[in-house]
């Protein structure tokens, strides 16, 4: 699926920041050329992946995150997926609070704490946004802090 408000291939689409680098791609901020509003960009070689389960994984990822309900807040919305030469360019609303190991590393190293209110609640996002994958029967193989955006 392309939306062609947002962008159909990679050079409609500015990187402004790689956020994550992994084996098979990385994650960044993007800014689109047609819309010129800020996503996150998720690129991943299907070369550069290990067995073909994962490649297979890969390549439904977006078919599974079209499941999501356009307006569920706990979840990241998929916007469009194009593919280029065995490597697929996911397109996701950008959530620009970083994730749940940056907010601890930041606070551990200002010798902060985090309001046990304010964990309460993330952690009760957590579960509902688990809960609510699960439901439309979807299993998160990957629940780190690294993975939980905040």
């Amino acid at each position: 699926m392309k939306d062609k408000n947002i962008g159909t291939k990679y050079s409609d689409f500015i990187i402004l920041k790689i956020l994550k680098r992994e084996k098979f791609g990385f994650v960044a901020k993007v800014k689109s050329k047609k819309d010129d509003k800020i996503y996150a960009m998720k690129r991943i070689d299907l070369n550069l992946l290990d067995n073909q389960k994962h490649v297979d994984y890969y390549e439904n990822e977006y078919d599974m995150l079209k499941k999501f309900k356009p307006n569920y807040e706990n979840v990241c919305k998929p916007l469009c997926l194009f593919p280029k030469n065995n490597v697929n360019y996911l397109i996701t609303e950008y959530m620009d609070c970083g994730n749940l190991e940056e907010l601890f590393i930041w606070n551990q190293k200002n010798n902060e704490r985090i309001e046990e209110k304010k964990l309460v609640k993330i952690f009760i996002q957590c579960l509902q946004g688990l809960n609510y994958i699960h439901k439309i029967g979807i299993i998160h193989r990957s629940i780190k802090l690294e993975n939980i955006i905040i």
